[in-house]
């Protein structure tokens, strides 16, 4: 949590980010985090104002935090081929996530399905963030892309469009199965990625025999 320094802040901002998760926006009082932190109600509201500030500061921060810690984990090989560097992108994004669940869980979450009341903002800052994201997902895995041959009629910006849509449906999957079970992850993470490689090998060869 980047943006937290002192140890009371930091020590709030994890639990807000627990109840925020688990209960949703509607259903966290700021009562049930000050009691949790050990704190005062009135501390909170010094560091942070409401709860809706408090709510929009912890998505900001999540935000950053994954995207940095996947920017870390970025292994670009250039003698990869394009498929291969999405396999090291896919798998640094699964780790990222498990290794991160809470903050993982709750920015996707507050995008996929952000409170009514706070709608217009998180609509915001997904678009402010969103072009950082998107410029280090280009960089990562479709500069190779721009060079690949592809089947003749095919348009390179639907073909870019579709994968990005396969990619996340392929972490998504993997993450909600082992987001109970981290340590069999972290003991044979040649398992989840088998089962990627299996997806992979289908996104670039087909299903049909040839």
């Amino acid at each position: 949590m980047s943006k937290f320094t002192e140890e009371k802040e930091m020590k709030i901002a994890e639990v807000a980010l627990q109840e925020f998760t688990t209960k949703g926006y509607k259903n966290t009082s700021t009562n049930v985090i000050a009691e949790k932190a050990n704190v005062s109600k009135g501390l909170i509201f010094h560091y942070f104002h409401s709860k809706k500030k408090l709510f929009l500061l912890l998505l900001e921060d999540a935000t950053d935090e994954l995207v940095a810690h996947l920017k870390k984990q970025e292994q670009a090989d250039e003698q990869a081929d394009f498929f291969e560097e999405i396999r090291i992108f896919l798998g640094n994004k699964i780790r990222v996530a498990l290794e991160k669940p809470d903050a993982y869980a709750f920015m996707m979450t507050s995008f996929l399905q952000p409170p009514i009341e706070l709608q217009h903002e998180i609509h915001q800052l997904l678009a402010q963030k969103s072009s950082e994201i998107e410029s280090f997902s280009d960089q990562a895995l479709f500069r190779k892309l721009e060079k690949a041959p592809l089947r003749e009629g095919l348009d390179r910006e639907v073909v870019t469009t579709y994968i990005r849509l396969v990619l996340d449906s392929i972490s998504n999957h993997v993450i909600q199965l082992y987001q109970n079970r981290v340590q069999e992850l972290v003991e044979s993470p040649e398992k989840v990625m088998d089962e990627v490689d299996t997806f992979l090998d289908m996104l670039q060869n087909g299903i049909y025999t040839k």
